[in-house]
């Protein structure tokens, strides 16, 4: 009888423990993503991410696994949230009327040739205003490497727009 009375504790200890971590890791991804059934949306696909992953029990520090795994994945949910228009979409009146939004279908154009390394650091740091640190965190590279792809980028870039017709 002890032993079921030890077992049923333990189970709703357990259960507190998993209440506090999950209400903690929605204010993570609620923090990036200023939404709150997005956030749960991250949790819970991250949180089922993490039970497939450590079904050996080799996840050493499973609270901070689960707490950098929701923030990567509230912000991979948040940049996915720009879209961007097809340049065959974009009306040629729009185009006529605003000469500053022909440089922006340009840019974009030029944005695409780029490798989609480049292109990403790109968009991270133009579009999402993210720090080399971030982007560096965000794609599991140095903040070296996030500022060296952003430099060849806008190098290429520069050499797109200064080339002659």
């Amino acid at each position: 009888m002890e032993l079921v009375l030890n077992a049923a504790e333990h189970t709703a200890d357990r259960d507190r423990r998993i209440v506090h971590q999950r209400s903690r890791l929605l204010r993570i991804a609620k923090s990036v993503l200023h939404d709150r059934e997005e956030a749960e949306d991250v949790v819970q696909e991250t949180w089922l991410g993490f039970v497939r992953a450590n079904q050996g029990g080799q996840i050493r520090s499973p609270a901070a696994y689960l707490s950098r795994s929701v923030r990567w994945n509230a912000v991979k949910r948040r940049a996915r949230r720009v879209q961007f228009a097809s340049l065959e979409t974009i009306p040629e009146t729009s185009i006529a009327q605003d000469p500053n939004h022909l440089d922006a279908i340009e840019l974009e154009r030029a944005i695409a040739t780029l490798p989609l390394t480049q292109q990403t650091v790109i968009r991270l740091r133009f579009y999402l205003g993210l720090s080399f640190r971030e982007i560096g965190n965000n794609l599991s590279i140095s903040t070296n490497t996030a500022a060296s792809r952003t430099r060849y980028a806008l190098a290429k870039l520069r050499g797109h727009f200064d080339a002659p017709d």
